[in-house]
């Protein structure tokens, strides 16, 4: 959404056909795009708490990490491979999908689809990515 404003100032000039001192104002028009902060990752820390305390163990939240990180500014969308993440943290696959299960039940993540899956922009969001239009489509969903 673009925003508009502008700025004006008033300053004392010398007008040189009569050499008086006269007041001119110049006046900016300012465009700019709404959007929030962005080079940092933003964590909205009531919703990331509550997240963490739903992990019970430290396998849980070992993978809760790498689910995370595997979301960037480009990668909005992400396919798992719960088999691959279950080996190699030495565990079943059953046992990563109980939390998957979980992180969607808590609402950290949402199913697509077409099987992927996309990270709640109300909890957290990846470095550099607009925070914005995350939040739109997140909404969409």
């Amino acid at each position: 959404m673009l925003k508009k404003s502008s700025r004006s100032i008033t300053i004392p000039t010398l007008n040189s056909s009569t050499g008086e001192v006269q007041n001119r104002t110049f006046t900016e028009d300012i465009q700019f795009k709404q959007g929030k902060k962005q080079g940092w990752t933003t964590m909205y820390k009531i919703n990331y708490d509550e997240v963490m305390m739903t992990l019970k163990s430290d396998l849980e939240k070992k993978i809760f990490f790498l689910i995370r990180d595997s979301y960037t500014k480009s990668q909005t969308e992400v396919s798992f491979n719960k088999t691959k993440i279950a080996k190699k943290f030495k565990s079943t696959r059953p046992t990563v999908s109980r939390l998957f299960s979980k992180l969607e039940k808590i609402d950290f993540l949402k199913k697509t689809d077409d099987g992927s899956y996309r990270m709640n922009p109300y909890c957290y969001i990846p470095c550099k990515a607009d925070g914005l239009i995350l939040q739109e489509e997140w909404t969409a969903l």
